[in-house]
Protein backbone atom coordinates (compact mmCIF):
# COMPACT_ATOMS: atom_id res chain seq x y z
CA UNK A 1 0.00 0.00 0.00
CA UNK A 2 1.14 3.40 -0.82
CA UNK A 3 1.63 6.15 1.18
CA UNK A 4 -0.72 8.29 -0.65
CA UNK A 5 -3.72 5.99 -0.55
CA UNK A 6 -3.61 5.80 3.38
CA UNK A 7 -2.68 9.74 4.37
CA UNK A 8 -5.26 12.27 3.37
CA UNK A 9 -4.59 14.47 0.35
CA UNK A 10 -4.45 17.91 2.43
CA UNK A 11 -1.83 16.49 5.01
CA UNK A 12 0.33 14.71 2.24
CA UNK A 13 0.63 17.53 0.25
CA UNK A 14 2.22 19.83 3.43
CA UNK A 15 4.45 17.20 3.95
CA UNK A 16 5.71 16.92 0.33
CA UNK A 17 5.89 20.83 0.29
CA UNK A 18 7.81 20.68 3.56
CA UNK A 19 10.04 17.47 1.62
CA UNK A 20 10.40 20.22 -1.32
CA UNK A 21 11.55 23.41 0.47
CA UNK A 22 14.28 21.11 2.92
CA UNK A 23 15.27 19.58 -0.96
CA UNK A 24 15.62 22.88 -2.64
CA UNK A 25 17.56 24.05 0.49
CA UNK A 26 20.04 21.07 1.03
CA UNK A 27 21.27 21.29 -3.15
CA UNK A 28 22.10 24.97 -2.28
CA UNK A 29 24.34 24.17 0.72
CA UNK A 30 25.59 20.81 -1.25
CA UNK A 31 26.65 22.94 -4.50
CA UNK A 32 28.19 25.44 -2.71
CA UNK A 33 30.28 22.55 -0.46
CA UNK A 34 31.00 20.80 -3.31
CA UNK A 35 32.41 24.09 -5.42
CA UNK A 36 34.68 24.46 -2.13
CA UNK A 37 35.65 20.67 -2.72
CA UNK A 38 37.15 21.76 -6.03
CA UNK A 39 39.06 24.74 -4.95
CA UNK A 40 40.76 23.05 -2.38
CA UNK A 41 41.80 20.16 -4.50
CA UNK A 42 43.06 22.54 -7.21
CA UNK A 43 44.78 24.98 -4.51
CA UNK A 44 46.73 21.63 -3.59
CA UNK A 45 47.55 20.28 -6.86
CA UNK A 46 48.71 24.28 -8.09
CA UNK A 47 50.93 24.99 -5.40
CA UNK A 48 51.00 26.21 -1.80
CA UNK A 49 53.21 25.93 0.94
CA UNK A 50 54.27 22.30 1.08
CA UNK A 51 57.45 21.44 -0.72
CA UNK A 52 56.84 19.21 -3.54
CA UNK A 53 59.60 16.94 -3.81
CA UNK A 54 59.32 12.64 -2.56
CA UNK A 55 56.82 11.53 -0.97
CA UNK A 56 55.20 15.11 0.42
CA UNK A 57 54.27 15.35 -3.35
CA UNK A 58 52.59 12.01 -3.55
CA UNK A 59 50.59 12.87 -0.15
CA UNK A 60 49.58 16.41 -1.62
CA UNK A 61 48.65 14.77 -4.59
CA UNK A 62 46.65 11.80 -2.67
CA UNK A 63 44.69 14.79 -0.59
CA UNK A 64 43.62 16.58 -3.50
CA UNK A 65 42.35 13.77 -5.36
CA UNK A 66 40.57 12.85 -1.79
CA UNK A 67 39.12 16.52 -2.19
CA UNK A 68 37.91 16.07 -5.87
CA UNK A 69 36.28 12.61 -4.49
CA UNK A 70 34.62 14.73 -1.74
CA UNK A 71 33.33 17.02 -4.32
CA UNK A 72 31.41 14.11 -6.08
CA UNK A 73 30.07 13.21 -3.19
CA UNK A 74 28.57 16.50 -2.89
CA UNK A 75 27.21 16.29 -6.71
CA UNK A 76 25.86 12.59 -6.14
CA UNK A 77 23.81 14.30 -2.98
CA UNK A 78 22.83 17.17 -5.38
CA UNK A 79 21.23 14.46 -7.44
CA UNK A 80 19.94 12.78 -4.56
CA UNK A 81 18.11 15.85 -3.49
CA UNK A 82 17.46 16.79 -6.98
CA UNK A 83 15.20 13.58 -7.06
CA UNK A 84 14.04 14.19 -4.02
CA UNK A 85 13.14 17.47 -4.79
CA UNK A 86 10.48 15.43 -8.28
CA UNK A 87 8.74 13.23 -5.89
CA UNK A 88 11.13 10.01 -6.27
CA UNK A 89 12.14 9.35 -2.55
CA UNK A 90 12.36 5.98 -3.00
CA UNK A 91 12.70 4.89 -6.45
CA UNK A 92 15.69 3.38 -8.27
CA UNK A 93 17.10 7.17 -9.29
CA UNK A 94 17.10 7.94 -5.82
CA UNK A 95 19.08 4.10 -4.41
CA UNK A 96 21.19 4.63 -7.64
CA UNK A 97 22.73 7.98 -6.08
CA UNK A 98 22.80 7.11 -2.50
CA UNK A 99 24.95 4.26 -3.41
CA UNK A 100 27.31 6.34 -5.48
CA UNK A 101 27.72 8.28 -2.20
CA UNK A 102 28.75 4.99 -0.17
CA UNK A 103 31.11 4.20 -2.64
CA UNK A 104 33.08 7.57 -3.03
CA UNK A 105 33.20 7.89 1.04
CA UNK A 106 34.82 4.00 0.62
CA UNK A 107 37.04 5.54 -2.11
CA UNK A 108 37.93 8.30 0.05
CA UNK A 109 38.52 5.99 3.06
CA UNK A 110 41.25 3.57 0.70
CA UNK A 111 42.79 6.86 -0.49
CA UNK A 112 43.33 8.49 2.97
CA UNK A 113 44.43 4.96 4.06
CA UNK A 114 46.78 4.22 1.54
CA UNK A 115 48.38 7.93 2.31
CA UNK A 116 48.43 7.24 5.64
CA UNK A 117 50.60 3.83 5.06
CA UNK A 118 52.95 5.60 2.78
CA UNK A 119 53.71 8.20 5.76
CA UNK A 120 53.79 5.06 8.20
CA UNK A 121 55.90 3.23 5.76
CA UNK A 122 58.74 6.02 4.36
CA UNK A 123 58.75 7.69 8.02
CA UNK A 124 60.06 6.53 10.77
CA UNK A 125 58.70 8.40 13.93
CA UNK A 126 60.53 6.51 16.64
CA UNK A 127 63.70 5.17 16.78
CA UNK A 128 65.05 1.29 16.85
CA UNK A 129 64.41 1.33 21.04
CA UNK A 130 60.94 2.25 20.95
CA UNK A 131 58.87 -0.69 22.42
CA UNK A 132 57.16 -2.57 20.42
CA UNK A 133 53.52 -2.21 21.35
CA UNK A 134 54.20 1.63 21.65
CA UNK A 135 55.00 1.27 18.01
CA UNK A 136 51.83 -0.94 17.00
CA UNK A 137 49.31 1.68 19.07
CA UNK A 138 51.14 4.71 17.43
CA UNK A 139 50.62 3.07 13.77
CA UNK A 140 47.09 2.44 15.11
CA UNK A 141 46.15 5.45 16.19
CA UNK A 142 46.92 6.85 12.75
CA UNK A 143 45.42 4.10 10.36
CA UNK A 144 42.21 3.97 12.49
CA UNK A 145 40.98 7.66 11.62
CA UNK A 146 41.52 6.84 7.78
CA UNK A 147 39.17 3.89 8.23
CA UNK A 148 36.33 5.74 10.16
CA UNK A 149 36.02 8.52 8.11
CA UNK A 150 35.42 7.56 4.84
CA UNK A 151 35.41 3.36 4.56
CA UNK A 152 33.12 2.48 7.36
CA UNK A 153 30.64 5.23 6.72
CA UNK A 154 30.58 4.45 3.22
CA UNK A 155 29.72 0.66 3.67
CA UNK A 156 27.03 1.80 5.81
CA UNK A 157 25.40 4.12 3.33
CA UNK A 158 25.73 1.29 0.53
CA UNK A 159 24.01 -1.61 3.05
CA UNK A 160 21.26 1.19 3.47
CA UNK A 161 20.60 2.19 0.12
CA UNK A 162 20.19 -1.58 -0.73
CA UNK A 163 17.69 -2.42 2.30
CA UNK A 164 15.79 0.99 0.36
CA UNK A 165 16.53 -1.29 -3.00
CA UNK A 166 14.90 -4.01 -0.94
CA UNK A 167 11.89 -2.32 0.63
CA UNK A 168 11.32 -0.69 -2.74
CA UNK A 169 10.63 -3.68 -4.22
CA UNK A 170 7.83 -5.77 -1.81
Amino acid sequence: MKATETTPRNIMNSRQDRICKMSRAIKIILLFGGSLYVVVGILALCGGVYPRTGLASAYIWLQSLSSFGSALQFWFGYQLFASYLGGSYFSATAVRWLKWIGVTAMAIGIINLSGTISLISHNRFFDTTTPLTTLILANLAMLLPSLVHGFLPGLVVICFAWIMNEGRKL
